[in-house]
């Protein structure tokens, strides 16, 4: 199949066909809250798997309770909903945590073969009345860094829970220096604003509650946990009847900036938000209030927004919002329905385009971009509403069956309030990440925080965990759309796989001007290359005839400088074909590198980093000239003396390698490693054992000796003394290091220039 470029607006025409239907595989560990109380009902709680059509196959669920074996309702709800209860007749009773500590009460739960838009939802029924409940967040999608958020006024207690993904994964908690109350853990008062070091293991749930509001408590690790958050023994005005709520929140990493509030159509007595920050000076704006500055990181601030009125959030910098519904805040006249909920609002880059299913008898509320009319079984007595100043749609449905399909053509967030007693979002977009943060290219020690969570230069940054993986997708049908934009400056090599079925791929090179870019599409058959300058045309057209074979391909894009020239061109190279080379585009460095598809759904595998490689000094954890990498600039005439400690080592280069005894030197000249030196007369080394390598050049009389710093003291920034001439050898990673390379000349350079 042939498919041609429109070299003006780049815009594919194409008699592809999209898949109908996608797969993919999903794990999530889940936690319970405590319940402070003995069960009422033997069935305590419930995890359900919503998806139209019905599950591809049967979820597989595991708990570190021996004892425990939830109960398959599958033939009940076979066409939309899997619904898995826990009794205590089935010896579950020890997945609610009791009090303070860490317990053994996580629930893991994989998905082997998931339709697209399945939704997994965690339900606590324990009390003969009130429900509480949460969407749960796949791992992949969790984080390492949090801010807490609870509410538990009227004599209520707050909670939260932190399970990890992972064995020996370390958990540091600090709660706000203005906590009130104590909370004890085994007999330890816990100081507020001092950490609290926890190391979990897979299946642990730390839990703690408190009567005080846990609101700003820091929780940070070194590998993905989820945290649930909630409260229990709320009190609701209604005789002895007490609410409880829970949610599960997101990482900062996946916080918003833009978010639309729909308060509870059935609760005349109004919401009201909590907003979270995570960095100081954070100005918010909401519909209808004037704009206010939410001073310090941490902060959780509250709002109250009355029945009916929709509204949209606005802020600076990226938030989390937490709706609370069914409270009497100032115990007024107005009439509070149902018991306590709280619902994590989805920012507009986190709306959905999937078809969803309704788990329950509800009210649904649907806020979408666009107006829409597909709601199978609904009630006939929805309300339409606009949100103030801008185009987006809000309807609420009461009296919702469960089984309920929500389908609209464009993006949009849904939230059901389930017999009045629980409210959660039917499903979220959660591959977003924050808007103020976008994923770069990592350099070992650059400060820069790389992968989007928070923090800067913690990851160990080796071989085997390198690579960056997206799937992007764009559905003519549905009309969604992902892509992704990595910061590539200062990389001048782009190796990437690219896997195309039916689809066509496409990756833009941008520079600084917006006019000026070169686009790669992939196809099953060619490869087309356009460059813009800022005209487009068609500068490469590569055929692979292997045809649709649904396979990965690699693909080598390198920008290649001649320093004599002063030139910089672009070569394309496909394993077992002759690379292509074009100069259309010269001196010229890319910013920024976005990932997309024209046609349906394409797998991109970099193999750079984009995680936060900090500096790993070796041996005794200090910087000094012994190390395992080095990247050698070297000279036509040479030699290299390498010396080894104790241990000896053995010391590989391109196609060869060197035995060294312990103690001892060998020197290496340039004929014996001439074949392993790249076209920018770069030589890369490894050792076993650490080494310290010198390089002697003997070109001049006498001979110069330079002495090889190893890579993991290496860093982004030198001073360059006057008067001086050099070249800068600068790498990314140990993965074809050869390549990754920037030349800087520094020719009679003077101080101020």
């Amino acid at each position: 199949m042939t498919c041609f470029i429109s070299r003006a607006v780049l815009t594919l025409i194409t008699c592809l066909q999209l898949s109908d239907i996608c797969a993919d595989a999903f794990t999530y560990h889940v936690a319970f809250l405590g319940t402070g109380m003995y069960k009422l009902q033997d069935t305590f709680a419930r995890i359900t798997f919503s998806v139209e059509g019905g599950m591809y196959t049967v979820p597989m669920l595991t708990t570190a309770v021996g004892s425990c074996s939830p109960v398959d309702h599958y033939n009940e709800h076979a066409d939309t909903n899997h619904i898995y209860s826990f009794t205590n007749s089935s010896g579950c009773i020890e997945l609610l945590p009791s009090g303070v500590g860490i317990f053994r009460s996580a629930v893991k739960v994989e998905l082997d073969n998931a339709a697209l838009g399945t939704t997994v939802h965690v339900v606590d029924d324990s009390t003969y009345i009130d429900d509480r409940a949460y969407l749960a967040i796949p791992d992949e999608y969790l984080g390492t860094d949090y801010y807490v958020v609870t509410y538990c006024a009227f004599d209520g207690i707050c909670q939260f829970a932190i399970t990890p993904v992972e064995n020996n994964t370390l958990v540091t908690v600090v709660f706000p220096k203005d906590l009130v109350g104590v909370v004890n853990c085994d007999s330890l008062n816990v100081s507020a604003g001092e950490p609290l070091v926890f190391l979990l293991d897979e299946f642990d749930v730390l839990h703690f509650e408190s009567v005080s509001d846990f609101s700003g408590t820091h929780v940070q690790s070194d590998k993905n946990v989820g945290v649930v958050v909630g409260a229990r023994n709320i009190s609701t005005g209604f005789m002895d009847i007490y609410g409880s709520m829970m949610e599960q929140i997101t990482p900062v990493n996946r916080w918003g900036k833009n978010f639309v509030v729909a308060p509870n159509p059935a609760n005349d007595a109004g919401d009201f938000v909590k907003i979270v920050t995570k960095a100081d000076n954070t100005k918010v704006q909401i519909t209808g209030y004037s704009p206010f500055i939410v001073a310090q990181a941490g902060s959780a601030v509250e709002w109250r927004i009355d029945w009916g009125m929709n509204s949209l959030i606005e802020v600076s910098l990226p938030v989390m919002v937490i709706q609370i519904m069914s409270v009497n805040l100032y115990n007024d006249t107005a009439d509070v329905m149902g018991t306590p909920s709280m619902l994590l609002v989805p920012s507009l880059s986190q709306w959905t385009y999937n078809t969803v299913v309704n788990p329950c008898n509800s009210t649904a509320t649907v806020v979408s971009s666009s107006y829409y009319d597909v709601i199978p079984s609904a009630s006939e007595n929805e309300t339409i509403d606009l949100v103030e100043a801008t185009n987006i749609t809000i309807k609420s449905f009461p009296n919702t069956n469960a089984k309920t399909f929500v389908t609209i053509l464009g993006s949009f967030t849904t939230y059901a309030v389930c017999g009045e007693t629980s409210a959660f979002p039917l499903d979220v977009d959660w591959m977003a990440e924050s808007e103020d943060c976008g994923t770069s290219v990592s350099f070992p020690g650059d400060g820069v925080d790389n992968d989007c969570d928070g923090q800067t230069d913690e990851d160990v940054c080796t071989a085997a965990g390198l690579g960056i993986q997206f799937n992007a997708e764009n559905n003519f049908t549905t009309g969604k759309q992902t892509t992704r934009t990595i910061h590539v400056q200062g990389a001048s090599y782009f190796p990437y796989t690219v896997s195309t079925c039916s689809s066509v791929a496409h990756l833009t090179f941008l520079t600084e001007s917006q006019d000026i870019y070169t686009s790669i599409q992939v196809l099953d058959d060619d490869v087309l290359v356009t460059s813009c300058d800022p005209e487009c045309f068609l500068v490469l057209n590569v055929s692979d005839t292997r045809g649709v074979t649904c396979a990965p391909r690699t693909f080598i894009l390198e920008q290649v400088h001649d320093d004599v020239t002063k030139t910089t061109f672009n070569k394309l190279t496909l394993p077992g074909l002759t690379s292509k080379n074009w100069t259309s585009l010269t001196n010229l460095y890319y910013n920024d590198l976005i990932l997309s598809s024209l046609v349906g759904q394409s797998n991109f595998t970099l193999q750079f980093s984009d995680k936060d490689c900090g500096k790993i000094y070796s041996g005794a954890g200090v910087p000094n000239n012994f190390g395992t990498e080095f990247i050698i600039p070297t000279s036509p005439d040479f030699d290299l003396y390498i010396t080894s400690g104790t241990n000896g080592a053995t010391v590989s280069y391109g196609n060869g390698s060197l035995v060294i005894a312990p103690t001892s030197t060998k020197t290496l000249c340039r004929a014996e490693v001439e074949n392993s030196i790249n076209a920018n007369e770069q030589l890369y080394i490894t050792s076993t054992f650490e080494v310290s390598v010198y390089m002697v050049e003997h070109a001049e009389t006498p001979a110069t000796a330079y002495r090889i710093l190893p890579n993991d003291i290496l860093g982004p920034s030198y001073l360059i003394f006057p008067g001086t001439m050099c070249y800068v050898h600068a790498f990314m990673a140990p993965v074809n290091m050869d390549h990754l390379n920037i030349h800087i000349s520094f020719q009679n350079y003077q101080m101020g220039e």
